[in-house]
């Protein structure tokens, strides 16, 4: 009698094969086999969970057996993603007129998405880290209330 993998294993493989860099207009290798054999709700939980929602999207959306309501939520869900980080990066212009004559510096997010990432929409951010000097804190919190900042 053959052993199966178990299932939690085969979902992280999933996700795993889906957050790799790979053509991006086909399914990852082996994730069709892969898919047959998950929980897709699961799927979508732990996609969300562990920010991995638009390279989960984009790698399943032409893949046979994603079932009609998980495709359109993971659709719903990647469209959500963008238009948090379109926000995020108006945000960051405004912080960035805002900080005009200031050193900072942003981390993560989309500095690593738009440094690091061949496809920055993969790169899932939900907040903006600024760095300023300590020296500068007093100043930078005085600006940004200044610019309508609570």
């Amino acid at each position: 009698m053959a052993s199966r993998r178990p299932p939690a294993r085969v979902l992280t493989n999933l996700l795993v094969a889906c957050v790799r860099e790979h053509d991006w207009d086909r399914p990852p290798p082996g994730a069709q086999d892969l898919l047959t054999a998950v929980d897709q709700d699961r799927l979508l939980l732990l996609a969300d969970r562990h920010r991995v929602v638009p390279a989960v999207g984009l790698s399943l959306r032409h893949c046979d057996g994603v079932r009609t309501d998980v495709r359109e939520r993971l659709d719903a869900m990647r469209r959500s993603v963008a238009a948090r980080q379109m926000l995020l990066e108006f945000e960051l212009s405004r912080v960035g007129s805002t900080f005009r004559d200031l050193s900072w510096l942003i981390i993560k997010g989309p500095a690593l998405a738009n440094g690091f990432y061949v496809r920055p929409e993969l790169r899932h951010y939900t907040d903006l880290d600024v760095l300023v000097p300590a020296t500068l804190l007093r100043e930078a919190l005085g600006l940004l209330q200044a610019g309508g900042y609570e």
